[in-house]
């Protein structure tokens, strides 16, 4: 794909982002308001703001781990960090990482590669949520949702598929090189060696980092907890984690929380500033250039 096919299509999606941020902030305006004037606290802004960019430069940081040595520079990372994000979180239904992947798989020139970033990214920030949703739930509640149970049951099965896959497609391999006449036999061979392809550049892009991703992820949601603990409390706003379990439901299952509802439209807002700056600056660096 050109270059200016890329572009065309960054300015689509991201005119796109901005008129789903947009209509959010309309539709929750009344939630968003009361919300914000409940805080009333100018301390609490500032804590919002620092606490929000910590967050995001935690969560950077877990995508330059899983790109690491694939020779993205700093300010392309940037950039593209920034323009993902603001797209993923503003348009519905986790869109956004459609665009994320394709972003990912041009900039690195290689879409497996940008597929596996957005799913090892996605696998680790789903399994820190629920390593802190699903005993939480069953220390405050004595049990746990059925979508939890449900994601938990996925990241098991992901993880065991993981481990077992090279055994078991040498085992294919060792049993159809026998049949090797027959036409089902060889494409089952090419499939078994395509499936260990794309398990040969997983492993590649996670050796030595599965500790380190997984520490992050947790650190990243911890962070977001203490971020709204601290508001809410400066507030005089009761937040425990129940209220934070309630946050991370409403996540999972896109439901309209006012907690959620406004931090992802003053997030969103934020975070199109931030886009805006960064281009600006890298754009002004290519002109003195």
């Amino acid at each position: 794909m050109t270059k200016s096919s890329y572009r065309i299509i960054n300015i689509l999606v991201l005119l796109i982002a901005f008129v789903c941020a947009s209509v959010v902030l309309l539709r929750y305006q009344n939630e968003c308001h009361a919300f914000i004037h409940e805080l009333n606290i100018p301390s609490a802004f500032f804590v919002f703001l620092l606490g929000f960019l910590l967050i995001h430069l935690t969560k950077a940081f877990r995508v330059s781990l899983i790109l690491l040595g694939k020779g993205v520079r700093l300010q392309r990372l940037t950039r593209l960090y920034v323009k993902t994000t603001f797209v993923n979180i503003t348009i519905p239904f986790k869109l956004g990482e459609v665009f994320r992947f394709y972003c990912y798989g041009q900039e690195l020139n290689n879409y497996r590669e940008g597929l596996l970033c957005v799913l090892i990214d996605r696998y680790f920030d789903t399994c820190a949520l629920l390593l802190i949703t699903v005993p939480v739930e069953f220390l405050l509640t004595h049990k746990c949702s059925n979508l939890s149970l449900l994601l938990l049951g996925m990241v098991f099965a992901l993880f065991i598929i993981y481990i077992f896959l090279p055994t078991l497609c040498a085992y294919i391999k060792h049993n159809m090189i026998y049949n090797v006449n027959s036409t089902l036999a060889v494409h089952v061979l090419e499939l078994n060696e395509n499936i260990l392809g794309w398990y040969e550049m997983l492993q590649k892009m996670l050796k030595g980092r599965i500790l380190t991703l997984l520490v992050v992820s947790c650190f990243t949601w911890l962070l977001e907890y203490g971020l709204f603990k601290v508001i809410l409390t400066i507030s005089g706003k009761a937040f425990g984690m129940l209220e934070f379990s309630n946050y991370l439901n409403s996540i999972l299952t896109n439901d309209a929380n006012q907690l959620k509802v406004t931090y992802t439209g003053y997030g969103a807002l934020t975070l199109a500033v931030i886009m805006l700056c960064v281009y600006a600056a890298t754009r002004r660096k290519t002109y003195e250039k």
